[in-house]
């Protein structure tokens, strides 16, 4: 072989084991980038999962908001309806106090606190009007009128 084949067979060979050298490094490359893409798409998979289960969650947290919003809503309808049947039935209580004007009996002293029992005897309960003074009333006519009751 002349000097100068055997230079261009030592390139060449040169240039076969560059080019091998290469391809063993792309393929080294490549099969790197693949393990790479396969993680990078495993927790991909994994994130979207985990979105999901999140998404679900939070659907059931707003649908309890949402229940709990209606009650609240009922809740305060109920109250102002509740509140309109006390002032309606504290309106019919003096109606009837200022009508009815029984007296007070003067009891002072409870017999349902000796007892515990609720405090709903007119000793604690201090109910009814005082009684007026005068009582009664000479009209100068042969007739009295009782000024607790109006009554003449």
């Amino acid at each position: 072989m002349r000097k100068w084949e055997k230079s261009m067979y030592m390139a060449v060979i040169g240039v076969a084991v560059s080019a091998g050298m290469l391809a063993v490094m792309l393929t080294a490359s490549t099969a790197s980038a693949n393990e790479d893409c396969l993680f990078w798409k495993k927790s991909l998979g994994i994130c979207t999962k985990e979105l999901g289960v999140c998404t679900t969650k939070l659907f059931g947290c707003t649908t309890n908001l949402c229940g709990c919003k209606t009650k609240l809503n009922t809740c305060t309808d109920n109250l102002e309806v509740a509140q309109d049947d006390l002032q309606t039935c504290e309106e019919d209580l003096q109606a009837c106090q200022s009508k009815a004007r029984v007296p007070k009996t003067g009891q002072t002293y409870s017999l349902a606190k000796d007892n515990y029992l609720p405090l709903t005897d007119d000793g604690s309960l201090q109910l009814g009007v005082p009684l007026p003074n005068p009582r009664f009333t000479n009209n100068g006519n042969g007739t009295v009128t009782d000024n607790l009751t109006g009554l003449s």
